[in-house]
């Protein structure tokens, strides 16, 4: 699956917490940090464009930093038991100005444009979105190709 992370912004990942996950970026990986020590295993390739990790230890959600020479990349780490992605190419992404609606319920719309997704909470209490409080009747915009989080459960 492709990854479009937009600067400045956690991108929401969900992985496999019982196959390894491939993570593969365009620019040779300076440093990697995920969890505490013991949590998971993980190994790059020869040029340093790849990481391969797997979680060691029952665990939900944890945070992930990827440095390369260029960008620093963040991530939310969501471990799944089903439907999990275990492949994702890294790209640069940007927000967009141009989205079409691709979910929308009473509560929230999720829009997509070329590179990144907008999030709309539509209802009057403040939600959960990807960890993070959104507002009542505000939006976000998230990676396109990340998962979304709607107070905890997976809506996209």
């Amino acid at each position: 699956m492709i990854l479009e992370a937009l600067i400045n912004i956690a991108t929401t990942i969900s992985i496999s917490a019982f196959n390894p996950t491939t993570l593969v970026f365009s620019d040779p990986i300076q440093f990697v940090s995920i969890g505490k020590s013991g949590d998971f295993s993980f190994y790059t390739n020869n040029n340093k464009k790849v990481i391969v990790i797997q979680p060691l230890k029952d665990l939900k959600t944890t945070e992930m930093i990827v440095l390369t020479e260029d960008r620093n990349y963040q991530f939310k780490i969501h471990i799944e038991t089903l439907k999990a992605q275990n492949y994702y190419q890294i790209i640069n992404g940007k927000p967009n100005s141009s989205f079409t609606q691709v979910l929308k319920t009473e509560n929230y719309e999720v829009l997509e444009g070329a590179s990144s997704l907008m999030v709309k909470n539509l209802s009057s209490n403040d939600q959960l979105i990807n960890d993070e409080t959104l507002k009542a009747k505000a939006f976000t915009y998230l990676p396109k190709g990340g998962a979304i989080y709607l107070n905890n459960q997976r809506i996209y």
